[in-house]
């Protein structure tokens, strides 16, 4: 509810008038007027005129607002595409902590950054990433708890931006975390591959902004996503690896894939990603002919994009 109107006109006050400004929305403002005893009171009149005045300013006012909202979503998507473009051509684990952590840092600065990697297998979770007020270093294996063990559970993301609210979840969680408790801001999100937890991605007190909000856990999410890919990339890049000779045809598969990402990840639109998508995959899997359907609100399948390409005798492989 908001505060007293009048308290916000004075204590000498004849008349006022108070006009909401309803939108399809709700309530999203009001217009508080006021009148000294000497002055001529609000009329009858003065309402009827006022009605006609407040639904225009209600019609601009939610243009404003939507278009704010455009914006900051408009910078959500340039900041993630960042990002992408950071971490796409990125097959090693070394290489994501450091470009992960320059990335946070320039964009939110936290006193805290952890990057843990789950073990579904050992049941167990590894830290290749942990920056302390602007140190980093790495943890070996242990068994989740706390916080993290929830997010892993869950697989969802906690958005707590404040030290009241961080106490009171972690009570109604009944969840004993020191460091999380003593935190004046906190934001995790699960790492999710084709529904299967690989990690967890958690941030603290921000210094680059006063706290985080629904657009940071957007932002987030939408990275931890990129993070769980590149780890994927990155751990098939290392068997490969390890194989040695018999695996350097994988390697180079993996390096196509990862231009083919790459070039993937610059696209903005919907529409872009998918031509992007079909020239990559004509690369990598040559076909004759190939589609794209996308299911509708109404549930049912729509076709996106479809064309037609050369001959699919051989893949990148070369089968």
């Amino acid at each position: 509810q908001p505060a007293n109107p009048l308290a916000w006109l004075g204590a000498r006050l004849g008349s006022v008038l108070l006009l909401p400004l309803h939108s399809a929305a709700g309530l999203i403002g009001l217009i508080a007027l006021g009148r000294g005893p000497e002055g001529r009171p609000f009329s009858g009149e003065n309402v009827e005129f006022s009605s006609l005045l407040v639904g225009h300013i209600v019609a601009a006012l939610d243009n404003s607002i939507q278009y704010e909202r455009s914006q900051e979503r408009l910078s959500e998507q340039a900041l993630v595409g960042q990002f992408s473009r950071a971490l796409s051509n990125t097959l090693d684990l070394h290489q994501l902590t450091e470009s992960l952590q320059a990335q946070i840092e320039a964009w939110l600065g936290p006193a805290r950054l952890t990057l843990a990697l789950f073990d579904e297998t050992r049941r167990e979770v590894s830290f290749p990433l942990v920056v302390l007020n602007g140190q980093a270093f790495s943890l070996g294996p242990r068994v989740p708890t706390g916080v993290l063990l929830h997010i892993l559970h869950s697989q969802q993301p906690l958005l707590w931006p404040s030290s009241e609210i961080i106490t009171a979840q972690l009570q109604a969680l009944d969840i004993t975390d020191e460091g999380v408790a003593g935190a004046r801001a906190f934001l995790g999100v699960p790492l999710v591959l084709a529904d299967r937890v690989v990690g967890a991605l958690t941030v603290a007190d921000p210094s680059r902004v006063a706290t985080f909000d629904e657009r940071h856990q957007r932002s987030l999410v939408t990275l931890a996503l990129q993070v769980a890919l590149t780890i994927e990339n990155a751990r098939l890049y290392e068997m490969a690896a390890q194989a040695a000779a018999t695996a350097q045809q994988r390697a180079a598969q993996l390096d196509t894939l990862a231009e083919s990402l790459a070039v993937i990840t610059t696209g903005q639109r919907v529409a872009e990603v998918i031509d992007l998508a079909l020239d990559q995959v004509q690369l990598v899997l040559p076909y004759a002919q190939a589609a794209v359907w996308r299911p509708t609100r109404n549930n049912d399948w729509q076709l996106q994009a479809a064309r037609r390409g050369g001959t699919a005798d051989a893949d990148a492989t070369g089968r």
